[in-house]
């Protein structure tokens, strides 16, 4: 049996030796949020059209095939995939912005996780922080604009 975590995120052929391995396969992941990274350097010898199926993970392929081909048996769907719910890891706040860019406002936290997770390790007074980026140029490892950017993070 293999357990792929991450599934979401992988490319076929990074999928592929596990899976002929396996008898059994259980894919773990989520195809909404992270694509499956790509070479630049492979991407640039593939047509527009190929870039685009390179992109697209087995998991989300799976995922779509399996919803449309049980759309008039519902009762089905449950044994084939789930999604949960309930995220336990994650700041409401950071959370409530995942869930409604990715989920439809279904994803919630657990009521009290907030406090029970807090560990005044940072330096940060909010959990997240949104900067303008769009107009930096970082190219370099070493440079006076990403030191800017880091100042002014923990000014925040």
């Amino acid at each position: 049996m293999a357990i792929i975590d991450e599934a979401g995120r992988a490319t076929l052929s990074e999928l592929l030796v596990p899976c002929i391995k396996a008898r059994k396969i259980i894919l773990v992941g989520d195809h909404q949020q992270l694509a499956p990274v790509v070479d630049d350097e492979v991407a640039k010898h593939l047509k527009d059209a190929k870039k685009q199926e390179v992109a697209t993970s087995l998991f989300e392929r799976l995922y779509e095939r399996m919803e449309n081909a049980i759309k008039d048996k519902t009762e089905y769907l449950g044994y084939f995939k789930h999604r949960l719910t309930f995220n336990y890891r994650t700041h409401s706040s950071i959370c409530e912005l995942y869930s409604h860019s990715f989920y439809g406002g279904e994803l919630q936290t657990k009521e009290g996780q907030d406090e029970l997770k807090r560990h005044h390790l940072t330096c940060f007074s909010k959990n997240a922080i949104w900067l303008d980026t769009s107009k930096k140029v970082i190219k370099k490892i070493n440079n006076k604009a990403r030191g800017k950017l880091i100042t002014a993070t923990q000014r925040l």
